[in-house]
């Protein structure tokens, strides 16, 4: 069975790794002679990055003029050296209209990336602003998810109110994961706008599933609403953002840091449709 790192997507829990300064050995762009797959022309994975983010955000327009990054990661399943999950990827950033940010998210986040990761995954995250403008690549592992919140209920909140909103949320998105935690009282709701934990990917936009927020917040009947952070299992590890340049991106010959790793991890190097095949399951060195 493929295995990858289980997420576990709240707003209020541990964070992932600091993603560490990179160093002098790390690359910052794709070795033009590079043959090992997977191999990806970079006019082709901008423009499927632009078009899936126009596609979660239900848009004809936006995302142009981003930025082309690449950063390396890994999760320790099982809290042992070995299996590991990649989530080492490719990313695209670019600027976004406020009026696509959630009003939660309006102030700090400015901009919104495409990740493809090795392991064969694909999601939306946006990006918090940094001061003097966009950096040079996605600090994606301090993002938040643009499909999944949580809310916790109002103290004088109506518990039968609450399970009538939960019921009305269910028959207006039928895509949408609406699961309410009556003994912690806490809403929770998801519909992956890529496979970051669940395939296949979901089929609401971005827009769709803010409106639905939307009905949380003005029930009155929950404090503000949290966007969910990534996290990740413990241990794991994460290494910052470089650019990419070159005609053609080869993540492959781009990697330094987890290379030693490969033999461990659950999946074989792929992108996700249409850039590639999707997670590609591998029988780690350590055993089943």
């Amino acid at each position: 069975m493929l295995r990858l790192a289980a997420p576990v997507l709240v707003a209020v829990a541990c964070s992932p790794a600091p993603a560490q300064p990179a160093d002098a050995s790390s690359p910052d762009s794709a070795a033009t002679t590079c043959t090992s797959e997977p191999l990806v022309p970079r006019a082709q994975f901008v423009a499927e990055s632009v078009a899936y983010l126009r596609a979660a955000f239900g848009v004809t327009d936006g995302f142009d003029g981003g930025v082309v990054g690449y950063s390396e990661a890994y999760v320790s399943l099982d809290d042992t050296p070995c299996p590991l999950a990649d989530w080492s990827a490719l990313s695209y950033a670019a600027p976004i209209a406020s009026t696509l940010v959630p009003p939660e998210l309006r102030d700090t986040f400015d901009r919104v990336a495409a990740i493809w990761s090795l392991g064969g995954r694909k999601f939306v995250v946006f990006l918090p602003a940094e001061p003097g403008g966009m950096p040079a690549a996605a600090p994606w592992p301090l993002g938040r998810l643009p499909d999944s919140v949580t809310a916790n209920a109002r103290a004088d909140a109506d518990p039968d109110a609450i399970a009538m909103l939960a019921a009305r949320l269910r028959t207006r998105y039928p895509t949408l994961k609406v699961d309410w935690y009556d003994e912690i009282h806490l809403l929770a709701l998801t519909a992956p706008v890529g496979n970051f934990t669940d395939d296949p990917v979901g089929t609401l936009t971005i827009p769709q599933f803010e409106t639905a927020t939307d009905d949380v917040r003005t029930s009155n009947l929950f404090m503000p609403i949290e966007w969910s952070i990534l996290n990740f299992r413990f241990p794991n590890h994460f290494w910052s953002s470089t650019t990419v340049a070159g005609d053609t991106i080869g993540p492959e010959c781009l990697r330094t840091k987890t290379k030693p790793m490969l033999p461990l991890a659950t999946t074989s190097p792929s992108l996700a449709p249409p850039l590639g095949a999707g997670p590609q399951a591998h029988r780690p060195a350590c055993g089943e």
